[in-house]
């Protein structure tokens, strides 16, 4: 019998702020920002004497809104499109000079953060100009002002990134990314940085580019107690659509069942199965990283795969 389960496991962990961009401060402004995110606007040095770049949308992935990132000339500079839980710095004129930095001791430009995710995901659109790409970067860090792009400072108190970059090519549909955050140490961080751009790097921005964002947010592989450890026992791939089981190497799979868990904690589907040794079970289930647990019997097992078409 196929169970289909909308549950999910409560984690209290730490999230970026309003992933889904359905709130906004200064609305009808020339400062109107996501709520938590800031831009240009609210920039400083001379950031804010630029254009808007940063625009409330309608056209979102889900909910009422989403954020549109757009590059646009300003006495012939292109000024990135940015929305950052940091504040924009331009200390000159000149775009190579400016950074992204978090200030610790403002609120409105800093996010408390102590998770360690698995993975930053979200969707996109872009429209491109000339080969340029969008990017969205997270930076987990601790207890210092880190900058986009890193200083030399930086470095040390940088704990883990995921950065994603668009494809150079126009994307006009609402297409997923997702993208794993690599650690440099075991360190717990105390801050997030994200920084979304519809140019990868200010000083190679393209006048005209346009990036679209919804639902970006960073999510968390399931706990697994010490008992059910990854097991090298659990056999599992997919073949298509398909969910292979290879029991052979933990025994009669009668009693058991096979519980499968999205990366967020949710339980997407589970099964009973029948005591063949090597089962397929049908999905429907979209690219990304699961975890798959063998239940009842002696002892759970747990593994982790990734589904990549």
């Amino acid at each position: 019998m196929l169970l289909l389960s909308g549950a999910s496991a409560a984690f209290a962990q730490s999230q970026l702020p309003n992933v889904g961009f359905e709130n906004w401060t200064n609305v009808g402004s020339n400062t109107e920002e996501p709520l938590n995110l800031n831009s240009n606007k609210t920039g400083g040095g001379f950031a804010n004497l630029g254009p808007k770049t940063c625009f409330r949308a309608t056209s979102p992935y889900s909910g009422t809104y989403c954020l549109e990132l757009r590059t646009i000339n300003s006495a012939g500079t292109p000024v990135n499109g940015t929305a950052t839980t940091g504040k924009v710095q331009a200390p000159t004129f000149s775009a190579s000079d400016g950074y992204i930095e978090t200030l610790r001791s403002d609120p409105d430009f800093s996010w408390p953060f102590t998770g360690r995710p698995d993975s930053l995901v979200g969707y996109y659109k872009y429209e491109l100009a000339g080969n340029d790409q969008g990017k969205v970067q997270v930076y987990l860090h601790g207890d210092y002002n880190v900058r986009n792009p890193q200083d030399a400072a930086s470095i040390p108190y940088v704990y883990g990134v995921a950065r994603f970059l668009t494809p150079h090519e126009n994307v006009s549909s609402w297409t997923r990314f997702s993208i794993p955050f690599t650690y440099a140490n075991t360190n717990t961080p105390t801050h997030a940085l994200m920084v979304c751009t519809s140019s990868s790097e200010a000083a190679t921005a393209v006048n005209g580019s346009k990036m679209w964002l919804d639902d970006v947010q960073v999510v968390y592989a399931p706990a697994v107690g010490t008992e059910e450890a990854m097991d090298p026992q659990v056999h599992s791939y997919w073949s298509g659509d398909a969910l292979v089981i290879d029991m052979r190497r933990i025994g009669n799979s009668n009693g058991r069942s096979m519980q499968l868990y999205d990366i967020n904690g949710k339980l997407e589907m589970e099964v009973s199965l029948s005591g063949v040794d090597v089962q397929q079970i049908p999905t429907s289930l979209a690219k990304g990283v699961y975890i798959l647990r063998i239940v009842g019997g002696t002892r759970p097992y747990s593994a982790k795969l990734a589904k990549l078409e």
